[in-house]
């Protein structure tokens, strides 16, 4: 599988989110070059493991600034990472399984984060954009 190599496509414009999913990226990466040196099944579960939990910080981080931005997708976008983490978690408790390969789970990834960043997290992006362009009572 070839590794993710950042694109400003990926861009949301707000530097704490694009340094998170530059790091996503990285930890993506990890697992690629992790399987394609043929770790062995422990570790390659660890840097699968490390990944969830960063996942879900990095979506708690995200909905945070949505509820202090007070975007009107929240709701949705919440939503979607929820989805996404209820995957992921049965993914990587799966691994190893009948229902666990890492090819499932790397394509799984790199297609969610490709899609989700260029569409749903540009969409906040673009609100943010909006919201600071918008003329400010007072």
């Amino acid at each position: 599988m070839d590794r993710i190599v950042w694109k400003d496509d990926y861009s949301v414009g707000h530097p704490d989110i694009d340094d998170q999913h530059r790091y996503f990226i990285g930890l993506i990466n990890n697992v690629i070059k992790a399987q394609e040196l043929s770790y062995p099944e422990d570790m390659i579960h660890q840097l699968l493991f490390g990944l969830l939990k960063y996942s879900e910080f990095h979506f708690r981080g995200e909905e945070l600034i949505m509820r202090a931005n007070r975007y009107p997708e929240f709701e949705k976008h919440a939503k979607l990472h929820g989805e996404i983490m209820t995957l992921l978690e049965h993914k990587v408790g799966a691994f190893g399984g009948k229902e666990g390969g890492i090819d499932d789970i790397l394509g799984m990834l790199v297609a969610w984060f490709q899609i989700h960043t260029v569409h749903e997290d540009k969409r906040f992006a673009t609100f943010l954009a909006e919201a600071k362009a918008a003329p400010q009572p007072g």
